[in-house]
Formats: structure tokens, sequence, C-alpha cells
């Protein structure tokens, strides 16, 4: 919200600094959250790049693009976590499947639903 009203900086508090001092990964966690809140703010303004990195990133989602997605991503580590330990992509759950609805949006589908 601050960050949509104007504020030119955005700050973080890691929950540990509650209680001791944070470490790294508090650290890092911290910056990508702050990050995120940056893009959404640049959203909520109507930065065109903002709306552009984000349909980017969608289209690299459907396509299954892993490269585009790890460039496109605010936090490349757990992406590249996720798709190392997850099944990262379901290509049969139905109706429900958001890639289907990207699909619409892009008027293409790279697989059947």
């Amino acid at each position: 919200m601050a960050g949509a009203a104007g504020a030119d900086i955005l700050c973080y508090v890691t929950p540990a600094e509650h209680i001791g001092y944070p470490n790294a990964q508090d650290v890092y966690r911290g910056v990508v959250a702050s990050r995120i809140a940056a893009h959404v703010a640049d959203l909520a303004k109507g930065y065109p790049g903002a709306e552009n990195w984000d349909l980017q990133m969608s289209q690299a989602r459907r396509e299954q693009n892993l490269e585009a997605q790890k460039t496109l991503a605010l936090d490349q580590e757990r992406l590249t976590n996720f798709h190392s330990s997850e099944k990262p992509f379901c290509k049969k759950c139905g109706k429900g499947c958001a890639m289907a609805v990207a699909g619409e949006f892009f008027q293409e589908l790279p697989w059947e639903c």
C-alpha cells in the first residue's frame, strides 16, 4: 500500500529481529518480500513494464519454459529448488486448470487439458 501511494523506500523486518539477530536466510527472505511488494506497487500504479513482466512470466509458465521463468522470477533460488524437488507441471487437472485459462487468454495451448 505504501509503494502504491508513492513511498520511495520499502523496508522489511524479519521475524528474527524481534527475538534476536536475523541470519542470512532471514535477510534473503525479507529482500524477496520487499521486491514482491515493490512489484505489486508498480502494478497498482499501472506501470506498463510491471504488467508486461507478469504477462511474460504467465506465458513462460504456460509454455513450461523453465529458463524464461528463472530469468523473470523475483526469487530465482526458490523457483530452482521447487522445480528440482517437486513435480512442477500437472497436465491433467480438468476444467479448473490454470494453464488452460491462461491458454484461453493467449489463444493457444501446448497440450490438451
